[in-house]
């Protein structure tokens, strides 16, 4: 991957459809840590060095873009995408003021979505980023599972 220019490892992403009757159910910490659980180690399994080589050799043929992945994502209103972007060393770097308390990543990333986030050290939890239009976050804030432990940061 040197001779191609890439600095550290490809983030590669696979996309999960939800099913319609999941997303109408109340949201649990069970159910949605175990909907998770089920969903990702299943879509994991496949990715090997020779698929994230074939991912990233049809990203750079110039047959194609990472628009269009994008595009059929978001055909579907409720989908699940797992990416090993979590899996960066984010609280290393040192750019001169020293290592940052908190990183988190831009809200217009992905409308809508959410990211589960290493905290910064020595915490053990986790955080989840989730980003949406100010009108939506207020209804996220109001809805009972997510206001006993979640805090708007902007």
């Amino acid at each position: 991957m040197a001779e191609l220019n890439y600095m550290g490892n490809p983030v590669l992403a696979e996309y999960f459809l939800t099913p319609m009757h999941q997303a109408h159910q109340p949201i649990t910490p069970e159910d949605y840590c175990h909907s998770l659980l089920v969903r990702f180690g299943h879509g994991y399994r496949p990715v090997t060095s020779p698929r994230i080589g074939q991912t990233v050799d049809t990203l750079d043929s110039g047959e194609t873009s990472t628009g269009n992945f994008l595009a059929i994502a978001m055909n579907y209103k409720v989908f699940t995408d797992a990416s090993n972007i979590a899996s960066l060393k984010m609280y290393i770097a040192d750019f001169g003021s020293g290592v940052q308390a908190f990183s988190t990543v831009h809200p217009e990333l992905n409308m809508g979505s959410f990211m589960i986030l290493p905290p910064p050290p020595p915490s053990k939890d986790i955080l989840i980023n989730y980003f949406d239009a100010s009108s939506v976050m207020d209804s996220v804030m109001k809805n009972e599972f997510w206001s006993e432990f979640s805090e708007l940061i902007y």
